[in-house]
C-alpha cells in the first residue's frame, strides 16, 4: 500500500495551456510504496472522511518522473496532480494520503456523492467520480 503524507494542496482550474481543466495537487513526501498514474488516490478531507481523485502525475520543480514514483527512490516532498474530483484546496486536510482499492474507492466516491454535491458535479473533470459507482452523481 502507498502511504503518502499530505502538507498542502492548491487548486488549478486550467492547465498550463489554458485549457479548462480541474485539477487539485497535492503536495509531500511518499512514506511508503509506489504511485502510479491513473491509481485511485484518497486524501485526508477537511472535517472527516477522504477525496478521492485519480492521479494525473508527478511534479518536483522541474525533475521529470515517468509513471510511477517509489518511496525508496523519493524521499525530498513533490507534487501529486489530482482530478475527479479535484477538491477545494481549503477542503483538504493535512495527514495521509493512500492508493485505494477499488472497493474502498466505491465507498468513498459513495461517500463524497451524498457529502460535497456540489463539488462532485462542479465540472467535466469532478464528475469522473460517477465511474466508481457507477451511475452519474
Amino acid at each position: 500500500m502507498a502511504r503518502f503524507q499530505v502538507t498542502s494542496a492548491h487548486e488549478i482550474l486550467r492547465d498550463p495551456a489554458g485549457h479548462e481543466h480541474h485539477v487539485t495537487i497535492v503536495v509531500g513526501t511518499l512514506v511508503e510504496g509506489v504511485l502510479r498514474i491513473a491509481d485511485p488516490f484518497a486524501i485526508p478531507r477537511a472535517g472527516g472522511g477522504h477525496w478521492l481523485g485519480q492521479i494525473l502525475g508527478f511534479d518536483r520543480y522541474g525533475k521529470p518522473f515517468g509513471t510511477s514514483v517509489d518511496a525508496d527512490d523519493s524521499s525530498e516532498a513533490f507534487g501529486v496532480a489530482i482530478r475527479g474530483v479535484a477538491p477545494p484546496e481549503a477542503k483538504v486536510a493535512l495527514g495521509e494520503a493512500f492508493v485505494a482499492t477499488l472497493d474502498e474507492a466505491r465507498v468513498i466516491a459513495t461517500a463524497l456523492s451524498e457529502l460535497e454535491t456540489e463539488v462532485c458535479k462542479h465540472c467535466a473533470d469532478c464528475r469522473r467520480i460517477s465511474r466508481y459507482i457507477g451511475q452519474p452523481c
